[in-house]
């Protein structure tokens, strides 16, 4: 404490950085990162905890739409984080064996697991897929769901049930 009863904090261990605070709403420096195996408008992102591995995830990139058409599949990329926040994101794969069961772009995706509904299973992750636009420019009311497994690969989708009205975008 300094003189008057004003506070004062030293960090003795540590010698003083030139870095400043990042500003409200700057998002930093960006990085290249590894490139999609296919080119993905309008696809659902969505991160997912793998699992097995403490401290890995998933992000997962879902439907969309290529140059051909609307995509019906996904693909996922590992996610280490390291005990210091840091972050590194591993090379993307496609997992075409595992089709969406109706494909669509500008769909919803997220993940949920034991945090977020307690009817799901300590340990588990399903990713949902919801809703979106067909090919044809109509929309696609299904809500699809798939286990999330070690390493990131998606069990078989499941069809859960249809959006009232479907929504997109």
């Amino acid at each position: 404490m300094a003189a008057g009863g004003a506070l004062s904090f030293e960090d003795p261990g540590l010698t003083v950085g030139t870095q400043a605070p990042l500003r409200v709403g700057d998002t930093g420096n960006w990085a290249v990162q590894p490139s999609l195996t296919v080119p993905r408008e309008s696809p659902g992102v969505a991160v997912a905890a793998d699992p097995a591995t403490p401290g890995l995830y998933h992000l997962y990139a879902v439907g969309g739409r290529d140059g051909a058409g609307v995509l019906d599949t996904y693909e996922h990329a590992s996610l280490t984080v390291a005990a210091d926040g840091t972050q590194t994101l591993g090379a993307w794969a496609a997992d075409a064996a595992n089709p969406l069961p109706a494909g669509r772009t500008q769909l919803m995706a997220f993940a949920v697991d034991r945090s977020e509904a307690s009817r799901v299973a300590a340990g588990t992750t399903f990713l949902y897929a919801a809703s979106g636009v067909d090919g044809a420019g109509g929309i696609v009311r299904d809500t699809d769901a798939a286990q999330v497994q070690a390493g990131g690969t998606l069990a078989p989708w499941r069809v859960l049930d249809g959006m009232t009205p479907g929504r997109a975008g």
